[in-house]
């Protein structure tokens, strides 16, 4: 019987090591080197400030993020509002003639308290995790770094909400 119960906790800490080595970890560092790198934008590249930017679409001159419609690009950024950031900057604006302006680029400033934050890094795990990326961690960074956006308005809602899959 004591063979049993102790080949049920081995069996159950391997499947609980497995899970953890299977999940995205965020790499310590890699919040601060993206503040870094969204400071670093903010003053070198022409940046607007995101929901503004947007609401200027019209057709023919129309404001996108990444493979977004106009549509949205805009609830995207609403979201990330509502989620808490304190601004959203699009960074490295991209025009192109007879259609508008694009960006995969986005710079999230971050409020200060830990609660408010974690919707964010939710979303900002969801866009990195579809490109491939590991998430960064809460490392009491400024700014958040979004970039390549495959994201649906439900995928951004499900992260406020945290939503599970």
């Amino acid at each position: 019987m004591k063979k049993r119960k102790l080949i049920y906790v081995i069996v159950l800490l391997a499947v609980v090591a497995a899970f953890y080595y299977a999940t995205p970890h965020p790499e310590p560092g890699a919040g601060l080197r993206a503040e870094k790198l969204c400071r670093k934008l903010l003053v070198e590249k022409e940046n607007r400030e995101a929901l503004g930017w947007l609401q200027q679409s019209k057709p023919g001159d129309i404001r996108t993020i990444g493979e977004q419609s106009p549509e949205d690009s805009l609830e995207i950024v609403k979201g990330l509002y509502v989620a808490g950031a304190n601004r959203a900057y699009v960074i490295e604006i991209e025009r192109v003639p007879s259609y508008g302006e694009t960006t995969n680029t986005v710079c999230v400033e971050l409020p200060p308290t830990r609660s408010e934050r974690i919707k964010l890094f939710k979303i900002e795990s969801k866009t990195a995790s579809n490109e491939g990326f590991d998430p960064v961690p809460d490392e009491g960074q400024s700014y958040l770094f979004l970039y390549k956006f495959k994201l649906s308005t439900w995928q951004i809602l499900k992260a406020f909400l945290h939503v599970k899959n």
